[in-house]
């Protein structure tokens, strides 16, 4: 039984990033032919009020952060701090999130959603391209998803790691609620950048695991 636990684990991984992909596929297929999921407009409009909260700026910060600009800089800065701890398996997955964010503009470009209306929602950014998947939030995925999952080997401080991993998570939940806020995205186009970015992460995290038993650290 011992003996085949990885193949079962291994089948069931499989099996679950498969579905996931299929779910993901039908996904594109509804943006595609359809500006908004529904139930889109009246989640947006719920989030757009939480400027009666003073939500906006967080938002602007949120937004900020998830740019292109500053994703890439950020990710360049946690590789080179990896690179820093002699942690080369990390460095390489950290900079390899680049990719399927490079990888999104041409999902973006085959479905051709367009971005949600003046007329339907306040816009308070400027966006250029096609809403679905959101980049944003498929870039808050890859970069705050992955510095979850590596963050113990960069910390060593458990309290620290935990905090760590708070701030990750609470930076992926407000980057896709900040760019329905600033009506450049439906919540649609959110949650499918955030199930791209899972389905990114899956195969990066098996590779991870292939480089920890080849790759000398310290």
């Amino acid at each position: 039984m011992t003996e085949r636990t990885p193949t079962i684990r291994a089948r069931s991984f499989w099996l679950a990033w498969t579905v996931a992909t299929c779910l993901f596929g039908v996904m594109c297929g509804f943006a595609a032919v359809s500006n908004r999921f529904p139930g889109d407009l009246t989640i947006a409009l719920r989030i757009q009020d939480l400027d009666d909260a003073g939500f906006g700026p967080l938002a602007s910060f949120a937004n900020a952060a998830g740019d292109t600009l500053w994703g890439g800089l950020l990710t360049i800065t946690f590789a080179a701090a990896f690179l820093l701890r002699k942690r080369l398996p990390e460095a390489a997955v950290i900079s390899l999130t680049l990719v399927p964010r490079a990888l999104r503009q041409a999902v973006a470009m085959a479905v051709a959603r367009p971005r949600p209306p003046a007329d339907l929602l306040q816009i308070r950014d400027d966006a250029f391209g096609y809403s679905f998947p959101s980049g944003h939030a498929t870039g808050a995925m890859l970069l705050y998803g992955a510095m979850f999952l590596l963050v113990g080997t960069l910390i060593p401080d458990k309290r620290l790691v935990f905090s760590f991993r708070v701030l990750c998570v609470l930076m992926i939940i407000a980057t896709g609620v900040a760019r329905v806020y600033c009506g450049v995205h439906w919540p649609s186009d959110v949650a499918g950048g955030y199930l791209f970015g899972l389905l990114a992460l899956a195969p990066l995290s098996l590779f991870y695991s292939f480089l920890l038993g080849r790759v000398p650290t310290r």
